[in-house]
């Protein structure tokens, strides 16, 4: 909630929205992510692109959290 709290009081203006996604697509149990996560995340990646393309403004900014 921090975050969300941060992003909308200190980088939306003038009511601007935000939208946070994750690259992980699929759900899984922990002990199942870490097989095969790369060849995982080059099949969700199609997913990622068509999810930005449907949110994203034409000037839409990206911000990464994490690794």
């Amino acid at each position: 909630m921090i975050l969300h709290f941060c992003v909308s009081k200190y980088l939306c203006k003038n009511k601007q929205s935000y939208h946070f996604t994750d690259i992980s697509k699929g759900a899984m149990t922990v002990k199942d992510a870490m097989r095969n996560r790369e060849k995982r995340y080059d099949k969700w990646m199609p997913l990622l692109i068509e999810e930005l393309k449907l949110i994203a403004a034409p000037n839409a900014r990206f911000f990464t959290v994490g690794k």
